[in-house]
């Protein structure tokens, strides 16, 4: 089981109750699978305790006997007795059962009391009082049975006694302190007897519902139900092992969590106030709701979310959530009309808003860079200061930057919308890698890195070219970002009909919880105003485009600190078939069609393409 059965106590002092609560946990798990109640178990880890006590010890006891020199008998007293108690506690764990070895170390101690009283030839008070008040002790914790044993034990050390007596001693001031502590220690049994009574129901309860939770937490492991208990706080007290695994499992146990944090904020609110509600409300309640998985994205979930027993009276009521997952189909039919409207015009309004913007910024781009290439050339006169034509450079270098950001988000939306056409030919991969280490080394040696192409000899791949280019370019040229030392390799070789196309770097790797997220557009993995590697997260979606539309796809491995490698597989036949176009396509994607041009965009796309 993930998540360890412990019941919530007061802490008081944390150090030494800390430390003995975590060794109650630890023996807990070594009590008899037959026992089952939660009272018992625990009892039953606390005796296990006293035993290894025990043993140690006496088992320590035995140097120290032959330091002082006793004899060997009463030497190797100590080492019977760590024996029996080790013996006792291997019973204990197998068995389960209690009342056996608590008979049995009665009844070691009752015969050791009688023992000495019979050496010190006469009969001691304080013996007779203990072989009283040890049966009567299993009676008051309500193992009769056990007392009844104890009774017998009791019984016949006393006839024993009785019998080897010379006579009976007289009355001193001794007996009647004696007595009166007797009578002291019988009005606090009956004070403990009746505050056992009283409290017998409320315990019942608790007993029975930690054991109602231990039972559903069985269930939840046998069953593999992805189970949450929430507390009052909303923090997540106990999760099932798949739930640990399967929601959110990149950060390991849940447990500590505001349950919130695992919801999609459009479901958050409803799912807290369902959680509130189930509270007070005696019937469970089903809804669905969207929770964050493994990978890092939202799944659908039908919650079913009921109240559980308090544990202590007066308390808040915990709240159990179980999940089951629902395909999304079935989570989009339960989504009502309005809020699929909502989500097309959503989508419509983002595909008209990328296709306006990007139009928008083509003109007055290619004007910036036309007119600083001009001024930059100096073809009509110098410039009177070296800072100006500094400065033109940066204004034609930060257009150009611009525009490729455009271009790529262009290629992006056309490759999700269905709408970008390949054009194969055949074309000698060596060539194309040497042209792209030849465009990096220059920036690669900036900053002090080595960049090494290793072509297969006489690899002829049947691609767009022009496609394979931005996809060889995007990844050496984040291989460079991501690399402060060492070098980038790009390299290419053949396997079962595949073209295989590598790009491996000694840069800061990637976690392996990250892995699952790269390819999706927009997503970078250090993001927020201190990131420390700028860009828009498009680059490695545009590659797995392009490898998919080729037939194609793209594998990413890697390791924090030690590297990355990207591998590219392409059929060297070139695709199956190129990307059917339709006039029938949805409104949300008309919008992007044409917004590289307003003319032809077959017949520019091509241009366009290789601005980029």
């Amino acid at each position: 089981m993930r998540q360890a059965s412990k019941r919530p106590k007061d802490t008081g002092l944390r150090v030494p109750q800390g430390a003995a609560r975590f060794l109650n946990l630890r023996l807990e798990e070594f009590v008899a699978p037959s026992v089952t109640g939660g009272g018992e178990r625990r009892f039953q880890a606390f005796l296990l305790r006293i035993l290894l006590v025990c043993a140690l010890g006496a088992a320590l006891c035995f140097p120290l006997l032959l330091v002082v020199g006793s004899s060997a008998p009463v030497s190797a007293f100590p080492l019977i007795l760590a024996a029996v108690a080790l013996a006792s506690a291997a019973w204990l764990s197998i068995a389960g059962g209690a009342d056996v070895v608590l008979w049995l170390w009665g009844a070691i101690v009752s015969i050791a009391l009688t023992t000495v009283s019979l050496q010190a030839a006469g009969i001691s008070e304080l013996v007779l009082c203990a072989l009283v008040l040890i049966p009567l002790e299993a009676a008051v914790a309500g193992r009769m049975r056990l007392a009844g044993g104890l009774a017998a034990v009791s019984l016949a050390c006393g006839l024993l006694l009785a019998l080897t007596a010379a006579g009976a001693p007289g009355i001193t001031a001794g007996d009647v302190a004696l007595g009166l502590l007797a009578v002291f220690y019988g009005l606090r049994l009956a004070g403990r007897m009746r505050e056992t009574t009283g409290a017998g129901a409320a315990d019942m309860d608790r007993d029975a519902a930690w054991d109602e939770r231990q039972v559903r937490r069985r269930a939840a492991e046998d069953f593999r139900t992805l189970t949450f208990e929430i507390a009052h706080t909303g923090r997540i007290a106990y999760t099932s092992s798949r739930a640990a695994d399967e929601i959110a499992g990149s950060d390991g146990d849940c447990v500590g969590r505001l349950f919130g944090e695992l919801c999609h904020v459009a479901d958050r609110l409803a799912v807290m106030q369902a959680i509130d509600a189930a509270r007070t409300n005696e019937e469970p309640a089903a809804f669905e709701a969207r929770l964050k998985v493994a990978d890092g994205s939202f799944g659908s979930f039908r919650l079913t979310v009921r109240h559980l027993r308090p544990l202590d009276d007066g308390g808040d009521r915990d709240v159990c959530v179980v999940a089951e997952p629902l395909s999304a189909a079935v989570f989009g039919e339960s989504c009502t009309a309005e809020d699929l409207e909502a989500a097309r015009e959503a989508s419509a309004a983002k595909s008209r808003f990328l296709a306006t913007v990007s139009h928008e910024l083509r003109t007055p781009l290619n004007a910036i860079i036309g007119f600083s290439d001009v001024l930059d050339q100096e073809y009509f006169g110098g410039f009177e200061s070296t800072k100006q034509k500094e400065y033109v450079g940066l204004i034609r270098q930060s257009g150009s930057h611009l525009l490729s950001i455009v271009n790529t988000l262009l290629d992006v939306s056309k490759i999700e919308a269905g709408r970008y056409e390949l054009d194969p030919e055949t074309f000698d991969v060596s060539t194309l890698m040497v042209e792209i280490g030849g465009l990096m080394r220059e920036e690669a040696r900036r900053k002090g890195l080595r960049v090494d192409v290793r072509p297969a000899a006489g690899l002829e791949l049947v691609a767009d070219r022009q496609a394979c280019h931005q996809i060889l370019l995007n990844l050496v040229a984040n291989a460079v970002k991501f690399t402060e030392t060492g070098a980038v390799t790009l390299e290419s070789r053949v396997r079962d009909g595949f073209c295989e196309l590598l790009v491996s770097d000694t840069g800061i790797g990637i976690a392996e919880a990250d892995l699952g997220r790269l390819g999706m557009p927009f997503v970078q993995l250090s993001s927020g105003l201190s990131r420390r590697y700028h860009g828009t997260g498009l680059g490695l979606s545009l590659v797995k485009g392009l490898a998919e539309l080729h037939g194609g796809a793209m594998t990413v491995e890697s390791q924090p600190g030690i590297g990355t490698l990207v591998t590219i597989r392409l059929p060297v036949d070139g695709p199956a078939a190129a990307p059917a176009t339709s006039d029938d396509t949805p409104e949300n994607i008309v919008a992007l069609r044409d917004a590289r041009s307003k003319t032809n965009p077959q017949a520019q796309d091509r241009e366009t393409r290789r601005s980029a």
